[in-house]
């Protein structure tokens, strides 16, 4: 069973992403982005329907009782963080991506580990 703990570290990551994001295109735009990766992953991993976004909590993610193993929610998390990059780059080319590697990952290839997607950047 999944618990609070697990999600500690991309609940984290994800929240900077938005802290950092936000001031560069605004909230309209970044719940846009948030919303919309959130709905394509949930395609690719159910679980995702017992998970909320909430923008205005300190429990960035919601977590209803979920039975799923720690790897496949860290799955599931890596490739939402990464369909939430993956926009950036499509809007902003790699002008936000860079942005962001300078202001919360220690270096790239924490970017990279975390992500582990990113090859094509």
């Amino acid at each position: 069973m999944c618990k609070r703990e697990n999600l500690i570290k991309y609940e984290s990551l994800l929240q900077t992403i938005w802290k950092e994001s936000l001031p560069l295109i605004g909230e309209p735009v970044l719940r846009f982005i948030f919303d919309a990766s959130w709905k394509k992953i949930s395609c690719s991993f159910d679980f995702f329907k017992n998970l909320r976004l909430n923008y205005n909590d300190t429990n960035f993610i919601k977590l209803d009782n979920i039975d799923i193993p720690k790897e496949e929610i860290e799955r599931g998390l890596r490739a939402l963080i990464f369909e939430i990059l993956t926009f950036f780059y499509i809007l902003w080319d790699d002008i936000i991506i860079k942005y962001l590697c300078s202001h919360i990952f220690k270096n790239k290839k924490e970017f990279y580990e975390l992500t582990s997607y990113c090859n094509n950047w």
